[in-house]
C-alpha cells in the first residue's frame, strides 16, 4: 500500500491475504504522529477483512518498536542488509523491549487529572526586580522551577527559570 497502483480500491476488490505497507509510512514513524494514525487505520482495515500486514523498510530500532504491534511481518535494514549469504537467524536483541523506567503513581489515574489540579497560583516577578529578589523567591519555594515575569502594565513578558538564575542569565528582554 502506498506506492504505484496499489490503493484502497484495489485492496477492497482483491481482499489479499497479505498487504505490504510502503517504506514511506515506516520511515521515522516514531517521530510522526500522523503517520502512526494513518498506519493504524490501515492495520484496522486489514484486520477487519482478515488481511495480514507487512511493514516494509524498518531501518532503526525506534521504528520497529513503534510499529511492531499489528504487523504479521516486518522487513528492513534494521533486521539485516542484503547479503549473498544472509544470516539464518536474527539476533534476539533486535526484538527486546527497552527497559521501561518506573513512574511514581500518585494514586489518581492520569487520564482523569484536570489541568486545573496541576496549576499553582503565584505572584509574578517584575521585569526590573533584582536578581537577589528573584533568588530569594526561589529559595523560599524549593520546588518552584519557574516564575512569570511581568512589565509595569502587568503583562507577561517572559519567564524566569531557576536554572537560568543559577547561570545568571534572565530569559526576558
Amino acid at each position: 500500500m502506498g506506492a504505484g497502483y496499489s490503493g484502497l480500491r484495489t485492496w477492497s476488490e482483491l481482499k489479499p491475504d497479505f498487504v505490504k505497507l510502503d517504506r514511506h509510512f515506516m520511515q521515522n514513524i516514531h517521530e510522526d504522529r500522523q503517520k502512526r494514525q494513518f498506519v493504524q487505520s490501515m492495520i484496522d482495515i486489514a484486520q477487519s477483512i482478515g488481511c495480514q500486514v507487512i511493514g516494509e523498510g524498518i531501518e532503526v530500532r525506534q521504528e520497529y518498536h513503534r510499529t511492531k504491534s499489528g504487523y504479521a511481518l516486518c522487513t528492513g535494514y534494521y533486521f539485516g542488509r542484503p547479503n549473498r549469504n544472509p544470516q539464518k537467524e536474527l539476533d534476539n536483541s533486535l526484538f527486546a523491549q527497552r527497559k521501561e523506567t518506573t513512574i511514581q503513581r500518585t494514586g489518581r489515574p492520569r487520564a482523569n487529572t484536570l489541568v486545573s489540579s496541576l496549576l499553582t497560583d503565584l505572584d509574578p516577578v517584575r521585569h526590573n526586580d533584582t536578581i537577589e529578589h528573584i533568588s530569594d523567591r526561589f529559595q523560599k519555594a524549593l520546588k518552584l522551577n519557574t516564575l512569570p515575569v511581568v512589565d509595569d502594565n502587568n503583562r507577561v513578558v517572559g519567564i524566569m527559570w531557576r536554572d537560568d538564575l543559577k547561570l545568571r542569565q534572565p530569559f526576558w528582554s
